[in-house]
């Protein structure tokens, strides 16, 4: 949990470096997961498959989540832009001067955070 995530060839897989564009969402526990794609709902309802016969992640991409954070990009403050860092699935801070034009920001960070690595709240889709 906690986790950010990357759609690659139609999988969730963790993000692969600093600033990872290819970011999507974040992983969260079942409970998290509001919706389903629509492609996902147009083949269920045209082969007669369940969800269960689907390996799904639950994954948020919007609203506040909790997210694996370290302190790479320096002490995050609540207000911050959180980006991918350069641990597999894992944020932190970054300043618009210091990351390249299009780099992905997954939020911001809701609350703030000094250490190694963590889980902090953070408002996906805030920008």
């Amino acid at each position: 949990m906690g986790d950010l995530v990357s759609a690659i060839d139609t999988l969730a897989v963790k993000t692969s470096g600093a600033f990872d564009r290819t970011v999507v969402g974040v992983i969260c526990p079942p409970e998290g997961f509001i919706s389903i794609p629509t492609e996902l709902k147009e083949e269920i309802t045209t082969t007669g498959k369940r969800m269960e016969d689907y390996p799904l992640v639950p994954v948020a991409y919007l609203g506040n989540v909790q997210v694996k954070v370290s302190g790479e990009g320096g002490a995050i403050q609540s207000g911050d832009l959180i980006v991918p860092s350069s641990v597999a699935g894992v944020g932190m801070k970054g300043e618009p001067e210091t990351f390249p034009q299009y780099a992905s920001v997954i939020g911001k960070a809701r609350e703030s955070f000094s250490g190694d690595e963590g889980l902090i709240w953070v408002s996906l889709g805030v920008k």
